[in-house]
């Protein structure tokens, strides 16, 4: 018997998955573990993004949390990457150094590219679809890849997110018309300079992301599904 713990830094969210592999290659989930570590925040304050002291420290403590969980576990094997708010990071080595030293984790920073093809194999090995376009929605980037007969035909990784929007434009609790307004028309040029985006029209689009997680809930909830957090391969 093996166990294999996933961790994934992300610009909002840090999240554990560990799994637990029998010999004749039978497996199950034993831990899910996800802390609000909001490692971007206030990283573009300056016009060199840099993570701030604050939510080091919380990642930190998280990556410890974590830690006390499989640190005792036998036959382990640890996976542990980083995204977008780490991957732009102009404290990006100083950052993982004390992770190292701090908590004995080695983090592995992934490009945009190949976290969307992380997602594309997600999607292609857990949901009964051939043909679409994916979005995964984080808090610093947004990965697109478009899927045809299977395969990842095109993707792209693109440094928007819900929280690095949401600071650019300033969308608290209160948006205004203006603001909603200026973050569209951005969001759209961007997308609109992705070509091949026009080869997935009126292909399904598979939804991934925190964002896109929270808006399958929130509907869900509003049609009064009782288990209104069972969203996988949930459609709006």
């Amino acid at each position: 018997m093996e166990n294999f713990a996933v961790i994934d830094l992300g610009s909002n969210s840090c999240r554990m998955t560990i799994t637990q592999i029998q010999e004749d290659g039978s497996y199950a989930v034993t831990h899910r573990l996800k802390e609000m570590v909001r490692l971007s925040e206030n990283e573009n304050a300056t016009d060199t993004p840099t993570l701030q002291a604050e939510a080091i420290d919380r990642t930190i403590a998280t990556l410890k949390s974590f830690a006390a969980v499989y640190k005792d576990l036998p036959n382990l094997t640890i996976k542990a990457v980083a995204t977008a708010a780490t991957r732009k990071a102009s404290n990006q080595k100083k950052f993982l150094k004390r992770v190292k030293n701090d908590v004995g984790l080695d983090i592995e920073v992934i490009p945009g590219t190949t976290e969307a093809y992380y997602d594309y194999l997600g999607v292609v090995n857990m949901l009964p679809t051939t043909n679409c376009v994916m979005v995964d929605t984080g808090g610093g980037s947004c990965e697109l890849v478009l899927i045809v007969n299977g395969q990842a035909k095109n993707l792209i990784s693109l440094p928007i997110g819900a929280v690095s929007l949401s600071e650019k434009f300033g969308l608290n609790d209160q948006v205004t018309a203006s603001q909603l307004f200026k973050t569209m028309t951005f969001v759209d040029k961007i997308f609109n300079s992705v070509w091949w985006l026009r080869n997935g029209l009126n292909l399904p689009l598979v939804c991934l992301g925190g964002s896109n997680r929270t808006l399958a809930k929130i509907n869900r909830h509003k049609c009064n599904i009782l288990n209104f957090e069972d969203i996988h391969g949930y459609r709006l």
